[in-house]
């Protein structure tokens, strides 16, 4: 799961050339874990939920949390997918070089 995460944010950098995407996809993805009760990485933080995760351990994460599962390693492709499909269609910004003429 944390080898296929760090794919999505070099990704993410790669489409976009800057850091906003990696570092939003981080922050959000250890935000909304620990704001619904589930542990980050390994570590219990404090939430308005009290969850009790059960399952087998490969799909659940066990104790370090869902991005150590199958079920994280799930969502993490499936983002990949999202991220390979902005950058195919996101328009790639325009620069004017020395001579005023434009391009790509």
């Amino acid at each position: 799961g944390i080898l296929m995460a760090g794919v999505l944010f070099a990704l993410a950098y790669i489409v976009t050339g800057a850091l906003y995407l990696p570092l939003a996809l981080h922050f959000s993805w250890n935000f909304f874990q620990s704001f619904f009760g589930f542990a980050v990485s390994g570590f219990a933080f404090p939430s308005i939920f009290q969850l009790e995760v059960t399952g087998p351990e490969l799909w659940t994460g066990g104790a370090f949390g869902p991005e150590a599962g199958c079920s994280g390693l799930f969502l993490l492709v499936l983002a990949i997918g999202a991220t390979l499909l902005y950058g195919r269609h996101r328009q790639p910004p325009t620069t004017t070089n020395p001579t005023g003429k434009s391009r790509p």
